[in-house]
């Protein structure tokens, strides 16, 4: 293994931490390869500890992931947490899809009223 101490525990290993946070997930290998841009072989690199990714791939990573770097690197700050029941996600997407909404909602009204004053100036303009 890349770096690691001859008789580290198993999950003390990036790659192992790698592979924990991603099957808590429930991302494939070839999702994540997706998501990060690279190919599924540079996953399972990095699951297998023939290489790590570097510095700026490793933040998107554990964003992708929800984890902190610190975690994937080694195992300190905030690791995975047990995915979301089926109904708990139902409802955080019935809660964004409510807020989207209302983004749309009053994004129409500040585009109304950014026509009205767009008018005003145009009127003063005139009459200047």
């Amino acid at each position: 293994m890349l770096n690691e101490p001859e008789g580290a525990k198993t999950r003390g290993t990036f790659g192992c931490r790698l592979t924990e946070a991603r099957v808590s997930s429930g991302l494939e290998r070839k999702s994540l390869a997706g998501l990060l841009s690279v190919s599924e072989k540079t996953i399972t690199s990095w699951e297998n500890g023939r290489t790590i990714p570097r510095a700026n791939r490793m933040q998107t990573l554990a964003g992708v992931l929800s984890v902190s770097v610190g975690w994937l690197m080694a195992e300190v700050g905030e690791g995975p947490v047990e995915r979301k029941s089926e109904t708990d996600l139902d409802s955080v997407q019935a809660m964004a899809l409510k807020e989207i909404d209302e983004i749309r909602q009053s994004q129409r009204s500040l585009i109304s009223r950014l026509g009205e004053l767009e008018n005003l100036l145009r009127e003063l303009d005139a009459a200047a």
